[in-house]
């Protein structure tokens, strides 16, 4: 006769059993005494089972950030995707598209918490692989430029009109200025209504 004991409450009384559901509570050692039915002479066996299992991460929401004071982009860490299964523990790597890009493997390795995001929307694609399977989870990041320009202040201009005249020809000297986030141009009116 054969009796077989194991982790999780496991029994038997076949020669070869087998688990129908592995699950990690059934990772471990399993034993089986055989006994002889003429004799009563009886010997046991142990054998350890390992279960694999595929990889299993959290779900992150969409995150939604301004950008850090003096840059055009932030840093964006995301606590929500962790790795919550997987035997044997699951390669972790990131992909990142649209505003910012990621690096090349191998230096993409982890889920990109930490790193700066640029301005605008990346998806940000984590993905876990082990020997048994792959698990995907996708998720955007949009960094928002909230900072205004700063533009320094011109001194007035004060000018008598051009002898005989009624105006005078000002050159009007671009005001300097800067932004967290590149500025195309720099325009503006006058407050005479002339031009």
């Amino acid at each position: 006769s054969y009796t077989w004991s194991g982790p999780d409450g496991f029994t038997s009384s076949v020669e070869d059993p087998s688990i129908p559901v592995s699950t990690l509570a059934k990772d471990g050692d399993y034993t089986v005494t055989i006994t002889d039915q003429v004799t009563g002479c009886n010997s046991s066996f142990t054998t350890h089972a390992t279960v694999n299992i595929i990889p299993a991460l959290s779900a992150q929401s969409n995150i939604t950030q301004n950008t850090d004071p003096g840059l055009c982009s932030a840093v964006i860490d995301y606590s929500g995707l962790v790795v919550t299964a997987g035997t044997p523990a699951p390669a972790v790597t990131y992909l990142f598209t649209g505003a910012t890009s990621s690096p090349a493997p191998p230096n993409n390795n982890g889920t990109g918490s930490g790193l700066a995001f640029n301005k605008g929307v990346t998806s940000v694609i984590v993905t876990a692989q082990n020997s048994c399977g792959t698990v995907t989870r996708t998720f955007t990041v949009t960094v928002n430029d909230n900072e205004n320009p700063v533009i320094t202040q011109e001194p007035n201009i004060n000018e008598f009109n051009d002898n005989g005249n009624c105006s005078k020809l000002i050159n009007i000297v671009t005001p300097v200025f800067n932004d967290n986030c590149p500025l195309a141009s720099i325009s503006g009116l006058r407050d005479d209504s002339e031009g």
